[in-house]
This record gives structure tokens, sequence and C-alpha cells, in this order.
């Protein structure tokens, strides 16, 4: 079964739109751990792995073209 991520995406998304450019910033929002944390728990059985969770979705969803990383810092594409 496929794991529907886009709820975490949000997260992340609306997390860097306010401000949290980079991974420390983004693992200390609250709401973005713990959508993390229940999507590890679901994946493996452990919320712990919620900061690896964050990770692989940053790293999809520059691949999708709906963020970047530059200078250190993430942040939205935006739509022309």
């Amino acid at each position: 079964m496929k794991t529907d991520y886009s709820t975490l995406d949000n997260a992340i998304c609306a997390a860097i739109h306010s401000g949290a450019d980079n991974f420390t910033r983004l693992t200390s929002q609250r709401s973005v751990m713990d959508i993390a944390a229940a999507v590890a728990e679901r994946k493996n059985g452990f919320a712990g792995l919620g900061w690896r969770v964050i990770d692989r979705r940053l790293q999809a969803l520059r691949k999708a073209g709906k963020i970047i990383y530059k200078g250190g810092k993430w942040t939205l594409v935006v739509a022309a």
C-alpha cells in the first residue's frame, strides 16, 4: 500500500514559507515532527525516525520542483 505524504508535504512547505529554511529549523517545528513521527510509526513501527521521513520528503519535494536548496537554505519555488 502506498503512503500518502500530502499532509506532511504541505506541513513542510508551510514551515519553509514561515521561515524554517534549514533542516534543524524544520525538525524543531512541532507540527512537522508530529506528522513525520506518525508516518514513521505507520511505516516501520518506530516514531523516533520522523527526522528521516522529513529528510526523504525534502528530497522528494526538491526532485518534484516544489522546493530548492540554495545558499544553505530551503526555499519554495514560485510558480510564474
